[in-house]
């Protein structure tokens, strides 16, 4: 049976299964955010689909309460009612508390078998040939179109099932530090949200996987492996105006037996660890080492390739743009790309809903953004469980990443926010910095929604800016 027979056949069998400023005195504690106090009839807002408008127009503090308020109601299914103290000892990562509800999330109805099948079943339906809306490319387009920041009902996410949610803010320094050169301070040229005389910015992070957790499948005797491919959702809370979403990824590579979440870097832009048929790596020394990673596993990289052609195709319709164009230009850098998310919008808006400058020309962005993860093993053992790189096994429910997460504290600094220039030189714009562990939920895994915007500021380089 040779490798396309292999995809198709598995394809097939998932698809019959039942399957995204100056640094202030922080202390980093959510506080009492008087979850159970927040208006019901106001949260539901978040649910009405004709009601975005409505929802966007909250304050970004009412916007994560009530972001908050619908996950803890979700996690409040398995715990039963929390009082609100313990509401804030569950969000500051009481050890206890923490540890008694995720496990118990992940071993509820045999959690495991139903995640696996509903997660790869939901990803099986796009990879197919789109004969309806439903299946295919045409079930991606809501992905880049949808306004709303959740699903009007509950559903599996196509890609990226499983996850877990925390707060977090996005803290700027007044000027930027060369990454290599640390002496080298320059001014930040950045404006909207990466701009130095923004404040902190509030942030809903999803830390998630591309795979159903799970070592193999086996299939007629044989085991597919399936790859770990982390991967980070990111809301930016904006007063009074549509919040800004961001997905981030170091590539659709995996990482073997090495589950650790902060193994690599992430970046919107990850078209130059793209699987070889989008790769846009033109130094082929990078490119040769991108491309061992992926023909490890020649199952997942054929798979991952397929992703990038329904994204593509998906793409074609929602920019269009002709699919033999996009296709074509696939290894070009300064194409728009399956791949590559805009960053245009977060030099586009401030915090606090203003536009970022009167004209659009003048907004001034990096080339590319990077997520550089700064947990370091060795900090202390709590950073050590969170960083444990051990494979989950059916099962070993503390080799779950998302109980590997749940260590993460408020105050933890987990990335540095890079701007890369095109010729490759780095520059510290901030950190990101929790407000609360990492947690999953059903709210998380089938409510939340990220959108994708595929970057175009490229083609166009007027707003970019190199420090």
């Amino acid at each position: 049976m040779n490798i396309t027979t292999t995809i198709t056949t598995l394809i097939i069998l998932l698809s019959s299964c039942s399957h995204n400023s100056t640094e202030e005195d922080f202390s980093g504690k959510t506080g009492s955010r008087d979850i159970a106090s927040w208006k019901k009839s106001e949260s539901n807002l978040l649910f009405e689909p004709n009601n975005c408008s409505a929802f966007n127009s909250y304050s970004s503090e009412q916007k994560l309460n009530s972001f908050l308020m619908n996950h803890i109601e979700s996690i409040e299914k398995i715990t039963g009612s929390l009082s609100n103290s313990e509401v804030d000892n569950l969000l500051n990562g009481n050890r206890k508390i923490l540890d008694n509800y995720v496990i118990d999330f992940l071993k509820s109805q045999k959690k495991y078998a139903k995640e696996f099948f509903k997660a790869s079943s939901a990803t099986a339906k796009f990879l197919i040939p789109s004969a309806t809306p439903s299946v295919g490319h045409r079930s991606l387009r809501s992905t880049f179109n949808k306004e709303c920041d959740v699903f009007s009902s509950n559903q599996v996410k196509k890609v990226h099932a499983l996850g877990s949610i925390a707060t977090a803010k996005f803290i700027k320094y007044p000027k930027l530090k060369e990454l290599n050169n640390p002496k080298n301070v320059v001014p930040n040229p950045f404006t909207g949200l990466l701009s130095a005389s923004d404040k902190p910015i509030e942030l809903l992070l999803r830390f998630s996987i591309a795979n159903p957790v799970g070592g193999s499948l086996n299939f007629k005797g044989k085991n597919f492996f399936l790859e770990f491919i982390p991967g980070l959702g990111i809301k930016f809370l904006i007063d009074n105006k549509r919040n800004v979403d961001l997905v981030a990824m170091d590539s659709l590579a995996g990482q073997k037996d090495d589950h650790n979440f902060f193994k690599y870097e992430f970046s919107p832009d990850f078209s130059k660890n793209a699987p070889s048929k989008f790769n846009a790596q033109q130094n082929q020394r990078k490119k040769s080492v991108i491309m061992r990673r992926y023909n490890y596993n020649p199952v997942n990289h054929n798979v991952m390739n397929l992703v990038g052609r329904r994204f593509a195709q998906a793409a074609s319709h929602i920019y269009k743009i002709p699919l033999k164009e996009m296709e074509n230009n696939s290894n070009n850098p300064n194409s728009i790309h399956p791949f590559s998310i805009s960053i245009e919008d977060l030099a586009r808006i401030n915090r606090d809903g203003t536009p970022a400058t009167a004209n659009i020309i003048n907004n001034k962005r990096p080339w590319r953004l990077v997520f550089r993860p700064i947990l370091n093993k060795g900090q202390n053992k709590r950073i050590n469980k969170a960083l444990n790189s051990a494979p989950y096994k059916l099962g070993k429910h503390k080799n779950d990443f998302r109980y590997k997460l749940s260590y993460l504290k408020p105050g933890d600094d987990i990335y540095q926010v890079i701007s890369e220039n095109e010729n490759g030189k780095r520059f510290i714009i901030g950190k990101i910095t929790l407000t609360s562990s990492p947690i999953p939920s059903d709210f998380g895994d089938e409510v939340y929604f990220i959108k994708h915007k595929l970057e175009r500021a490229r083609v166009d380089k007027r707003n970019i800016v190199q420090p």
